[in-house]
C-alpha cells in the first residue's frame, strides 16, 4: 500500500484560482466583464455559469486546460498510429 504526503500533492497540483485555472480564471472574468459592458447589468450572470463549469472540469482533472492547450497549440499528432493515443514525445 503506498501512503504519500498532502503536501506533494499540493506541489504537483496547478495554480488555482477559487478552484478553477487561472488562466481560466481570467478568461471567464474578461467574457464576463464584456458581456456586463454590452448587456448591462445582465451580463455579470455569465460568470456564474462559466466558473461552474471551470470548477467542474478542474474537479474531475486539475491540468485539463494546459491539456486543452497543448492539443489546441500542437493539433493532431503523426505518431498516433504508431502509439495508439496522442503522445507529444517520441519516448
Amino acid at each position: 500500500m503506498s501512503s504519500y504526503s498532502p503536501v506533494f500533492l499540493g506541489l504537483l497540483r496547478e495554480p488555482q484560482f477559487f478552484g478553477v485555472d487561472y488562466h481560466y480564471a481570467v478568461l471567464s472574468l474578461t467574457v464576463s466583464v464584456l458581456a456586463f459592458l454590452n448587456l448591462s447589468s445582465w451580463g455579470i450572470l455569465l460568470f456564474f455559469p462559466l466558473h461552474v463549469l471551470g470548477w467542474l472540469l478542474c474537479r474531475v482533472d486539475p491540468h485539463i486546460f494546459p491539456l486543452m492547450r497543448c492539443r489546441a497549440r500542437l493539433g493532431r499528432i503523426k505518431n498516433i498510429r504508431f502509439w495508439g493515443v496522442q503522445s507529444y514525445e517520441p519516448s
